[in-house]
């Protein structure tokens, strides 16, 4: 997945000597992503990485939907 921020305006971070040095919506932005699991039971995260005016990480769906209360 990929979400850009509105008029992809630099809100996450800035990168500054080859470093992502992130915003307080990017360090948002981290908390939300790590809590994704604690409201989604049927999902895996994977890669991620936040960019100055995007957000790349893949959730990975499982097979256990059946077994999903929500």
């Amino acid at each position: 997945m990929t979400i850009c921020s509105s008029d992809r305006e630099f809100l996450f971070g800035e990168i500054t000597d080859g470093e992502m040095s992130l915003s307080q919506f990017g360090k948002i932005v981290t908390q939300c992503w790590h809590d994704l699991t604690n409201h989604f039971p049927n999902i895996e995260l994977d890669e991620f990485i936040i960019m100055p005016n995007h957000v790349h990480g893949i959730i990975v769906i499982v097979d256990d939907i059946n077994n999903y209360v929500g």
